[in-house]
């Protein structure tokens, strides 16, 4: 009995006692910055949108472009030496001041879901980036358990609709004239005029 003790004891020595958290499927860092030690990615989505980012305690700024945001968690194995939000905020403000960004604002705020955030900004060939980290969670008062990082590549959307024939009038000439009937003396529009 002993043995087979010996052995189980040698085999979760060897494996380690706590696995590192894989990312989530399909998930890795923003290209920019990289994360905190002992983290993985709970979660990640990139989408165009527009993103208010804090200025201020209660001050933003709203800017559009596609927005990367990957949250983190903690991995099983530093749940008792989290790192603190202000060692988290001084690790990315460090990193980003760095490679040429600025901070923009750390601090608490009222701005997006509130709390405490750190804004920076810093453009990379060519393009205006802001970050926001923040959206800490902490477990018991123990440190941070997870947080998320928001990159904004600010750009004009890429246009995917568009309306041929006016399109092509507009480009070409400058202007369009189109006839729409409306029934006599009401402001909806007759049946041969719908397809305009």
């Amino acid at each position: 009995m002993k043995r087979i003790y010996a052995v189980c004891l040698l085999v979760i020595a060897a494996t380690g006692v706590v696995r590192a958290q894989e990312d989530a499927e399909g998930c890795k860092d923003h290209p920019l910055l990289t994360r905190m030690k002992d983290f993985s990615i709970e979660s990640c989505s990139k989408n165009f949108n527009a993103g208010d980012f804090a200025t201020g305690p209660t001050e933003a700024q709203t800017f559009e472009g596609d927005i990367t945001t990957v949250r983190y968690a903690a991995m099983e194995n530093i749940v008792n030496n989290l790192p603190s939000e202000l060692q988290i905020l001084r690790n990315y403000e460090t990193a980003i001041v760095g490679k040429g960004g600025r901070k923009v604002y750390a601090g608490e705020t009222e701005v997006g879901n509130g709390g405490n955030v750190g804004v920076y900004t810093m453009t990379v060939n060519g393009l205006e980036h802001w970050i926001r980290v923040g959206d800490f969670y902490t477990p018991q008062g123990n440190g941070i358990g997870a947080y998320t990082v928001e990159v904004l590549e600010r750009e004009a959307m890429q246009q995917d609709v568009s309306a041929n024939a006016i399109s092509t009038a507009l480009s070409t000439t400058g202007r369009i004239a189109l006839q729409i009937n409306f029934d006599t003396g009401k402001s909806s529009i007759k049946q041969e005029s719908q397809p305009i």
